[in-house]
């Protein structure tokens, strides 16, 4: 899978199955949750906030669950921003890495179903 339909999936986009067949992706392998982590390391390293802002993943609004953000505040200090129980809740980390973890794990549930992409 190229870099960009991988980015696009962690940021939470769908590819139906006729995408999928005209880009060559179907039928497709598993993911191994490592491939998938280290280019989301990549990606929020290079990005100040992913898949966005807390304004436009709805995080200012208490009534959004589930959702979750990744600050890059530079000097290796990520935090996640997620909104638990009609509050804004706050996570920081030293590393890219533990960010990405975190992210994986609990705003995408992973590892699992990634739209229909089997992550091992």
């Amino acid at each position: 899978m190229d870099p960009d339909t991988m980015t696009y999936l962690l940021r939470g986009g769908h590819i139906d199955r006729p995408e999928r067949i005209r880009r060559g992706l179907w039928p497709h392998p598993p993911i191994n949750i490592k491939e998938l982590m280290n280019h989301l390391v990549g990606v929020i390293e290079k990005e100040s906030w992913f898949p966005g802002t807390i304004g436009e993943m709805g995080l200012d609004t208490p009534e959004v669950e589930g959702q979750m953000t990744i600050e890059n505040k530079g000097n290796n200090k990520f935090v996640c921003h997620f909104a638990d129980h009609y509050k804004h809740v706050r996570k920081s980390f030293r590393s890219s890495t533990g960010a990405a973890k975190f992210y994986l794990k609990w705003a995408l549930h992973l590892p699992g179903d990634l739209d229909g992409w089997k992550i091992i």
